[in-house]
């Protein structure tokens, strides 16, 4: 019944805020963990917050008293329209944090930031009784009022050892943030402690209705009962890194270079040819290199015309050279060359020559 109550009350909000959420106003955000004015010992504590947005959430922001500390992208509860995200901060000193959490949607806007306070106190952990000494002889019976204080210990020592949460927190895989997470308790919830650390850092738990086990954080649960009874329990290996996803190859875009490009000579006669050299290089590969040409008489018409390809030049590092001639006219003959790579990018180059042998 609680699931389904906490299944229709999460549903309830996520319609609410994404009703409420127009498109371009950035998404909503609010922290689940810590609560608000909560005090805490100097160790690690996890924030966890919600962000919901009618577009998609690319990134969820955190801020310790207003300075960012991080950026990660949210896991997503079914839809990229509502997503999650966790962080582990780590307290340096005692004092007042201000926590802020927002999130940026799919369109670059940003939603107003939920903030809470945590108050972070350095307190000495309570030391444990001294174990009474056993005096021989007959034991002396003491009056005590009703509900003593150490009947009510001699209880708690007979009740097997549970894990009481002092807020939302995740159960994980293993006993630290990098495993994957298994369950949660709620704030109250109980359950039972079947396993610990030597450190007493994380234990071992069995979720309330269910028979599986999951390891949470000593600084999320109280405990009661007597710890000693608790078998200290070899951490799971921990997760392999994620595979990295194989990145495509670089696409080439680069034009090629062109180092020079002349002809053999600068005036000759229609019967005469002449070559055209260029001297190009790419690092993926020339494909080709070709030119057009045409002669252009006195008069400024186009008289003849004509298409030529190159060939690499043995003794010249990176040299193509094309041989064009005889021509039939006299006049400016204009040649526009295109040097291309093995990825399709090209480069251009152009020479003139005047043939005329009047």
């Amino acid at each position: 019944m609680r699931n389904c109550l906490r299944f229709f009350s999460w549903f309830a909000l996520l319609v609410l805020l994404v009703g409420c959420n127009q498109a371009g106003a950035g998404p909503v955000t609010w922290i689940d963990i810590p609560s608000q004015d909560i005090t805490l010992p100097l160790a690690p504590f996890s924030v966890l917050a919600h962000a919901s947005d009618t577009d998609s959430i690319a990134s969820i922001e955190f801020f310790i008293n207003s300075e960012h500390k991080l950026s990660l992208e949210p896991n997503f509860d079914g839809s990229n329209r509502l997503g999650w995200a966790e962080w582990e901060f780590s307290p340096l000193t005692p004092g007042v944090y201000r926590i802020e959490v927002k999130a940026i949607d799919g369109s670059g806007n940003s939603g107003s930031a939920d903030t809470t306070i945590v108050t972070i106190e350095d307190k000495e952990q309570p030391k444990a009784p001294a174990t009474p000494i056993e005096i021989p002889g007959p034991a002396i019976q003491e009056e005590k009022p009703a509900g003593d204080v150490e009947d009510k210990i001699v209880e708690n020592l007979d009740v097997a050892p549970v894990a009481v949460a002092n807020r939302n927190a995740n159960c994980r895989k293993g006993p630290g943030t990098e495993y994957e997470i298994d369950g949660a308790l709620l704030l109250n919830d109980k359950a039972e402690i079947v396993g610990r650390l030597v450190d007493n850092s994380w234990f071992l738990i069995m979720l309330p209705d269910s028979s599986r086990n999951c390891w949470i954080s000593a600084i999320t649960i109280d405990t009661q009962g007597e710890m000693d009874q608790v078998g200290i329990v070899s951490a799971p290996p921990p997760p392999a890194p994620p595979r990295l996803e194989e990145q495509p190859a670089p696409v080439d875009t680069e034009p090629p270079g062109i180092y020079g490009s002349a002809t053999s000579k600068t005036s000759m006669c229609a019967s005469e040819t002449i070559n055209s050299n260029v001297v190009a290089y790419d690092a993926e590969g020339i494909k080709k290199i070709y030119a057009s040409w045409r002669i252009i008489n006195s008069g400024g018409s186009e008289v003849q015309s004509g298409y030529v390809e190159y060939v690499s030049i043995p003794s010249v590092d990176n040299g193509f050279t094309a041989v064009l001639g005889s021509f039939s006219y006299t006049g400016t003959l204009k040649i526009k060359g295109t040097v291309e790579d093995n990825a399709g990018n090209k480069a251009y180059f152009s020479n003139s020559v005047t043939i005329d042998c009047s």
